[in-house]
């Protein structure tokens, strides 16, 4: 059989960078943090999937680091305003360089590189950050979790930023067309640096977050249409390949019906989107809007669905939406460690059978690592392939027959490639499209 590279379909760029990428990105612009807060953040940092849980999960999601050190450069060049923009885009090229060069020491044949600007304190209504969202920013990573406090120099790092942002004198602050362009830029270097046949495919997926960009793509909204064209313009020049909507599904102020004109109007313009769905474990009071989010789903038509673990349900709702799914042939991107992991699959199932049901279902699957970070495993080697031998095994007893593993695991590589390439050609043809009605 013909060698495939396996591939990555779910890799958010903020949750795929370590703590010494952060460090190294600092010390390539003159800025580094206090050493209490370099030594809280390595003990975050346990290499080690088996210990994570939802909380442990968010505290070390590198994208609290990632703009803790955004910050500490804005910081660090207050009395140069003329540098602060050029300083802080040196930091994240920075960091995007070397989330590239771990994806290219896995080997992989492609990847779907999720990120999110407006997670990075950077704004498309403005180009900043405005200081209500900042606040809920705040609020969100301190006494999160009891045993992991907000650091002195988080804190100050925080109440400075509030106090300067909207400054005429601090100088220009980042935009999301900025971070669009670092990433692109970072790419185009890399795929220069590289002989042909061994560059992955990227996918550059714009994410987001249902909770920190609540306005900008909410129904009635009156940033909606601005977002709209941003990303209709971005997706026709190839600068980004699809959006994303991720965030907690299960909390009532961020339920799918709020977004649905945002979803018809991409839709209707011919962008491709995909969504975080069907993620969380059951609970009272969330259980009842992650059915009615699955409701909405079956009006829509993304290209796949990120997690979808309440997709194995033996309830009237999932089985539509496996039906749904089936027949608009929606990829479902399966992200095993990181729904194990925080407890996702084994609340709902053991998880040898969430395997086997998923295993059988008549759907475009395929594999995703989710964050790095937290997910991926002490053991080294590629993440995703860890990802697919881990399903295997939990299928087929490698003590019996290690053989019957191995060929099950090149089975799934082969079917998460064959996904890969109907999403792919997906984007390919959409984008075609969207031109030639724009030169009519």
């Amino acid at each position: 059989m013909e060698f495939i590279r396996p591939g990555d379909m779910h890799s958010h760029l903020e949750g795929s960078v370590w703590p010494e990428d952060v460090y190294a990105a600092l010390k390539d612009v003159g800025v580094s943090f206090q050493e209490k807060t370099k030594s809280f953040i390595d003990q975050t940092y346990e290499r080690d999937a088996s210990k994570s849980t939802l909380l442990v999960f968010i505290s070390k999601l590198s994208t609290r680091w990632i703009r803790l050190g955004l910050l500490s450069v804005y910081k660090a060049y207050e009395t140069q305003p003329n540098l602060i923009k050029e300083k802080a885009k040196e930091y994240l090229h920075s960091i995007v360089r070397r989330m590239i060069y771990r994806a290219n020491n896995q080997g992989l044949g492609y990847f779907n590189m999720l990120y999110s600007p407006m997670n990075m304190a950077v704004d498309p209504r403005r180009g900043d950050l405005s200081k209500e969202k900042f606040s809920v920013l705040r609020k969100q990573i301190s006494g999160r979790d009891g045993q992991n406090p907000m650091p002195e120099e988080e804190k100050e790092l925080y109440t400075w930023f509030e106090s300067k942002i909207h400054g005429d004198q601090f100088g220009e602050y980042l935009t999301v067309q900025d971070y669009l362009d670092i990433v692109n830029d970072e790419i185009k270097k890399w795929h220069n640096t590289q002989p042909r046949e061994k560059m992955p495919v990227v996918i550059q997926t714009l994410s987001f977050r249902r909770d920190s960009d609540l306005t900008l793509i909410k129904n009635g909204s009156a940033e909606l249409a601005e977002t709209l064209d941003f990303v209709t313009e971005a997706f026709k020049s190839g600068q980004i390949d699809c959006i994303d909507i991720c965030g907690n599904e299960a909390d009532e102020r961020f339920e799918l019906r709020s977004y649905t004109q945002f979803f018809y109007e991409l839709e209707s313009c011919g962008v491709p989107y995909t969504l975080h769905l069907g993620e969380l474990p059951d609970t009272i009071d969330g259980m009842k809007i992650v059915q009615e989010n699955f409701r909405v789903f079956f009006d829509l038509h993304p290209l796949a669905i990120a997690h979808g673990v309440r997709l194995t349900d033996d309830t009237p709702w999932a089985k539509l939406a496996r039906l749904h799914m089936e027949k608009e042939q929606i990829a479902w991107i399966i992200c095993l460690t990181s729904n194990e992991s925080t407890g996702t699959v084994s609340v709902i199932h053991n998880i040898a059978v969430f395997m086997k049901q998923a295993l059988h279902m008549k759907i475009p699957k395929c594999f995703g690592v989710d964050d790095a970070v937290v997910f991926a495993p002490v053991s080294g080697g590629v993440p995703v392939m860890n990802e697919m031998t881990w399903f295997a095994q939990q299928l087929i007893d490698v003590g019996v027959n290690a053989h019957a593993v191995e060929l099950l695991r090149d089975q799934l590589v082969a079917q998460s490639h064959q996904t890969f390439q109907g999403f792919y050609e997906k984007i390919r043809i959409m984008r075609e499209v969207i031109k030639k009605k724009e030169v009519k």
